[in-house]
């Protein structure tokens, strides 16, 4: 897969600096245009919510005049989620913000956020409320168990993937598994990475109750030191109940390096 556009979703909030800067960045790397979106609530909108617009869509045009990138500015109405979602189908990778609890300046609730993830029909990369990225691939970190939605994550992610420093892939172990051989068990993904051209190894993520997953994904990428985690999303019928300790739900919420996803 190649892309060839990056969508980014600005809103009000601090954050949208950090996403803007890191989504011109990875365009730029990609040879990607990259296209703006900023939703109001409401035709009638406020004049404080249309001098935001305005300001963030005056920093985005100032960030493709300072790297050099084509793109394209969108300004919609009413719901976010619909609209990433409308704009984001036709786009190669949206690049959105983890939803930050309580939020009440323009931000994604969690609700959203999945509706996005499950409905856009492409790769969502999460860009954590703290902290900030200087980069995004060197060391990206993989979480592979054969299923589609992991398959789409790798091959979505692939365009980020090269040129990686390293890139460890996760493969799901248990205590009580007899015989487990990473390297046989990571022959296949290992073997489809290289032929991209990407060096990757292959590392036993221990497991007994799917209630961890989340938990030690995010382990595994501190200790890594990793700067990007490419996962396949819970199918969306895990996803009916919020309160689920889903590794999904658990990595939205607790996430503190950019977050590709794809379902």
């Amino acid at each position: 897969m190649t892309i060839r556009d990056v969508l980014i979703h600005l809103d009000e909030t601090p954050r949208s600096a950090v996403r803007l800067r890191l989504a011109s960045e990875l365009a730029q790397r990609l040879g990607a245009q990259l296209l703006g979106l900023y939703v109001m609530k409401a035709r009638a909108a406020s004049l404080d919510e249309r001098r935001s617009a305005a300001f963030a869509e005056e920093e985005f045009r100032g960030r493709l005049d300072q790297l050099g990138l084509e793109g394209g500015w969108r300004l919609a109405e009413g719901s976010a989620a619909d609209a990433l979602i409308r704009f984001g189908s036709c786009a190669d990778l949206s690049v959105i913000g983890q939803p930050l609890p309580g939020d009440q300046r323009g931000g994604l609730s969690e609700r959203e956020f999945v509706k996005i993830l499950h409905r856009i029909g492409g790769p969502v990369l999460a860009v954590p409320y703290t902290g900030s990225f200087p980069s995004v691939g060197e060391r990206a970190l993989v979480h592979w168990d054969s299923s589609p939605q992991a398959v789409r994550a790798v091959n979505e992610a692939l365009p980020l993937l090269c040129g990686a420093d390293a890139v460890q892939v996760l493969l799901r172990d248990s205590r009580d598994r007899r015989n487990f051989d990473v390297s046989v068990a990571g022959k296949g993904i290992l073997d489809h990475l290289a032929r991209h051209g990407i060096s990757a190894k292959a590392a036993r993520l221990l497991i007994d109750r799917e209630t961890e997953m989340g938990d030690e994904l995010l382990s595994c990428a501190a200790d890594f030191r990793a700067d990007l985690m490419v996962v396949g999303a819970s199918p969306g019928s895990q996803l009916g109940n919020l309160m689920r300790r889903t590794m999904t739900h658990t990595l939205i919420g607790a996430m503190t390096t950019p977050l590709l996803l794809a379902s």
